[in-house]
């Protein structure tokens, strides 16, 4: 803790620029939160394989129930595996259609790193989080809650190895559609 997806998490990172790296991993509220086991929900609390898996992803269980404090919905002890079931289910049984990028990507970073005055620019999209929130993404594929249900629906609830970007070959899934 914490992966690329920490930042949708309702917590904040205190920045390098501004404290010493020591404090921030040792003091700070953000890198200290799901430190250890007092912060674990049952059945995490008492589970078997809390000392493997730490209480699963936080960016799931909140993506997935609108807490991060809640059980990691991927796991079937979770009182909100019904959710990755439905899924499933939903995923199985529906016209999900994959299509090539269709939004803006990232500025590539080989062109940046050829050009290094040139500005990088991310896509945002504004999303409804579960009870209603909203919360503006920065380019974050995964932290859509369909892409992530799809995945979770495909057998891996981990961030993709890669995404697309600009020249990527024909067919490169970006976005999904209904």
């Amino acid at each position: 803790m914490p992966c690329h997806s920490a930042r949708q998490l309702p917590v904040a990172f205190p920045s390098v620029l501004e404290q010493s790296l020591e404090s921030i991993w040792y003091d700070s509220f953000g890198f200290n939160r799901y430190r250890g086991y007092d912060w674990m929900p049952e059945p995490c609390r008492s589970c078997d394989e809390k000392e493997k898996d730490f209480g699963g992803c936080r960016c799931q269980a909140f993506m997935l129930t609108g807490s991060a404090d809640n059980a990691d919905p991927v796991c079937s002890k979770s009182p909100h595996h019904h959710k990755i079931l439905e899924a499933r289910r939903e995923a199985a049984c529906s016209d999900i259609k994959v299509s090539p990028a269709a939004v803006p990507q990232p500025y590539p970073l080989a062109a940046y790193l050829q050009n290094p005055g040139t500005v990088m620019t991310l896509a945002t999209r504004t999303v409804t989080l579960p009870g209603g929130l909203q919360a503006t993404l920065v380019h974050q594929p995964q932290a859509d809650r369909a892409a992530a249900l799809v995945r979770v629906a495909a057998g891996s609830h981990h961030e993709p190895s890669c995404f697309p970007r600009s020249g990527a070959p024909a067919g490169t899934p970006a976005v999904l559609r209904r």
